[in-house]
């Protein structure tokens, strides 16, 4: 009779648990039956890296994944570290600012998480093609670019000059700009002698074919010297690229320039399981994200853990990619690392 009961109140209890999931859109798994994915507006390169997850995602998983497009950055990454968005669309730089609390963001949002490291968007200064300016040295006393509306894009700026030994207060004269379009807007009009721009952007192409190309200049003159040193130690997650002439149509020259990382990431609080399904759906169907945008070429397995990793991994990722073979003891030091800044 004990025993009958002790059942009863067993099933009741699971019974109980399973309404208590469904209720809060869960299935008997701990998976939501509906996920977010944070964007910039619709039509922005983010956006249609948001929605190429969002489509594998609800292929391949239980999970109904959809982009959600906003304004910006500040619109959305408070609410994805508090639990109220759960996956987004950032990149390194802005990763750093919100986790350590920097720039605009008043207190350091400790809870957001990457699920996978991916694209790169390829940054440098670019000065017209006819230019006697070759190195980044020779700026000095040159009339270069500074974004300062953008906190994440002028941390880039000042970062990549002080790497090449440029004071900032002294050794250039800033222009300030507001926004992306006019760091190279100013080159096209004469503002500028140097201006900051993104392998394959459009501003890139427009400013190239009115002034008969640009010359890209390095952030170094090797992955290994001092400058790249100097960019590595900032901790911003970027990474040194090499891009060679032809690569695009803009690119005349040889160049290092500055890797800006795409990651999906979440907060810590999104479900393991839900974080692993994702990492996994994302690493065994990379091909079918190719399809979706070229960009996805670079969210191939070799790139998805990355010891340059500028905010720590959510643990459901680390499951999968140490299932998977990706993620090695060095990772688990660098994971260590991040979650003691």
């Amino acid at each position: 009779m004990i025993k009958a009961k002790t059942l009863s109140v067993f099933v009741i209890g699971c019974v109980f648990c399973l309404f208590a999931l469904a209720a809060h859109g869960q299935d008997a798994k701990g998976l939501p039956k509906t996920a977010s994915i944070a964007t910039h507006p619709k039509g922005s390169l983010m956006n249609f890296i948001g929605g190429g997850f969002a489509k594998v995602v609800t292929s391949h998983t239980p999970i109904k994944a959809s982009d959600r497009p906003f304004t910006g950055y500040m619109a959305w990454v408070p609410l994805m570290n508090a639990g109220e968005l759960d996956m987004g669309i950032m990149n390194s730089p802005e990763s750093v600012a919100a986790y350590m609390g920097e720039g605009p963001y008043k207190q350091p949002l400790k809870n957001v998480r990457v699920i996978s490291s991916g694209a790169s968007i390829l940054l440098s200064y670019v000065v017209r093609a006819d230019s006697n300016i070759k190195t980044m040295a020779d700026l000095k006393g040159k009339r270069v670019a500074i974004d300062r509306a953008s906190y994440t894009t002028k941390v880039q700026n000042e970062m990549v000059l002080a790497a090449a030994g440029l004071d900032l207060k002294k050794d250039i004269t800033a222009v300030p700009v507001a926004g992306v379009a006019e760091l190279m807007s100013g080159v096209m009009d004469g503002r500028a002698d140097a201006g900051w721009g993104s392998v394959g952007s459009s501003q890139v192409k427009e400013v190239a074919g009115r002034v008969g190309g640009l010359r890209w200049l390095s952030v170094c003159a090797s992955p290994d010297d001092a400058a790249a040193k100097f960019i590595k130690e900032k901790k911003t997650g970027s990474r040194i690229v090499h891009v060679k002439a032809g690569q695009d149509p803009d690119v005349k020259n040889d160049a290092w320039v500055v890797g800006i990382v795409i990651y999906l990431a979440t907060n810590k609080n999104f479900s393991d399981e839900a974080v692993y399904e994702v990492a996994k759906a994302a690493w065994q169907n990379q091909k079918e994200l190719e399809a979706i945008h070229p960009i996805f070429k670079e969210w191939a397995p070799n790139n998805v853990v990355s010891p340059d990793a500028a905010i720590p991994y959510h643990p459901g990722a680390i499951r999968f990619y140490k299932e998977a073979g990706a993620w090695s003891d060095a990772m688990d030091r660098v994971q260590k690392q991040l979650l003691a800044r």
